[in-house]
């Protein structure tokens, strides 16, 4: 997965603001969304995310990998994720 190159976003004090390119309206991301954005500045693989935010916020990996699955099915739905 790799964020869609013409998303615009700007952080915020407490998330990310992303504007999808056909959206009408924001999508904000509250971390750790933040932080699963950031990450995919660079293409990655679904387990190569779960790994690096597992060590990130010391979390279990299998509760991540739901987490995780949900959030970029959601930015998928929205048009700000591609494969």
């Amino acid at each position: 997965m790799v964020r869609h190159p013409a998303a615009r976003w700007r952080r915020c004090v407490d998330g990310i603001v992303v504007m999808a390119p056909d959206a009408r309206e924001p999508v904000f991301l509250p971390a750790p969304g933040d932080a699963i954005w950031i990450l995919l500045a660079t293409p990655r693989t679904v387990d190569e995310l779960v790994d690096e935010l597992s060590a990130q916020y010391e979390e279990g990996r299998a509760i991540i990998a739901d987490d995780v699955a949900a959030f970029l099915a959601q930015l998928d739905r929205t048009g700000l994720v591609g494969r």
